[in-house]
């Protein structure tokens, strides 16, 4: 049993279709609705069980905080980030994929614990968290600016 929460986007220009998205899922899954506005999104993220997402950077997010993501493909408008073009975020080209996958996500342990895994791996070859994110910025900040200076 759980609840669908959905945090609209503030740039979001298809609010209207996506909430009658979440709509029909939550009419699907015989679940209450709620559309949040004032909660902060990383508490939301804390809490929630699977997010969904339309490419956005906070599907990153979620991932760091082991979170299985669906991200509904818009048919190519709009850049798709690298954790789902070579990483294990969950693609749903339509509202039925997103209900199969929420299925197989609620239902399957296995599966979701799978889908965390590879969560990990994929933030453990692609990102560094080893506390020296600003060194490696200064550095490269420095090395533009070598560059610069010689051009």
């Amino acid at each position: 049993n759980f609840d669908l929460i959905i945090k609209l986007h503030p740039g979001d220009k298809m609010a209207k279709i996506h909430r009658q998205m979440a709509l029909s899922i939550a009419r699907k899954f015989r679940v209450k609705i709620n559309i949040e506005k004032e909660q902060y999104l990383k508490s939301l993220l804390q809490k929630c069980y699977v997010f969904i997402t339309f490419a956005s950077t906070t599907g990153l997010e979620a991932m760091i905080l082991e979170k299985p993501v669906i991200v509904i493909w818009d048919n190519g408008k709009s850049k798709l980030a690298s954790y789902v073009i070579n990483g294990p975020a969950i693609i749903a080209k339509n509202e039925y994929d997103i209900e199969i996958e929420l299925r197989k996500l609620l239902s399957n342990e296995s599966y979701y614990r799978k889908i965390i895994k590879y969560n990990r791996m994929f933030l453990d070859e692609h990102y560094m968290f080893d506390g020296k994110s600003g060194f490696r910025i200064s550095d490269y900040i420095k090395s533009i600016n070598k560059h610069v200076l010689m051009a």
